[in-house]
């Protein structure tokens, strides 16, 4: 799932092709806390670079970040996918986050191998495996 710079379409990185990390440094940022999976690849990938982001807000949850980048005009990272209504509703806009540290995440569907799955789980996940591709 590709990341993204995220944010109102008034902010000045709105109107970039892409962003990378290093230009994101002079930017107020909410950024996911340090517990998460995303966090901790930026800030392998900053590191790399040399570069300190400190974020103005953290938070755990995803939807706080995006309401928090709505309400403040701030910029945050987040997934594609997990912005995607905001994008379509032109709430917000995502640019391509470029950086040959950080690479582009998965998403996976998974279950037991062997296991038989009842008639309505098997049609769910058609459903998401259908969407997840029409996105990707």
């Amino acid at each position: 799932s590709p990341l993204q710079v995220i944010t109102r379409p008034d902010h000045e990185l709105a109107q970039r092709p892409k962003v990378t990390l290093t230009q994101l440094a002079g930017h107020a940022l909410a950024l996911p806390s340090s517990e998460t999976s995303l966090r901790q690849i930026i800030d392998i990938a900053c590191s790399r670079h040399g570069i300190l982001l400190e974020p103005v807000m953290t938070s755990n949850s995803a939807s706080t970040l995006h309401r928090f980048v709505l309400e403040s005009g701030t910029a945050s990272i987040a997934s594609s996918l997990s912005v995607r209504g905001y994008v379509d509703a032109g709430t917000m806009v995502a640019v391509p986050l470029q950086d040959r540290y950080i690479g582009d995440r998965g998403v996976e569907l998974q279950t037991l191998r062997g296991r038989r799955l009842p008639r309505v789980v098997q049609s769910f996940l058609g459903f998401l495996k259908q969407r997840i591709e029409a996105v990707f």
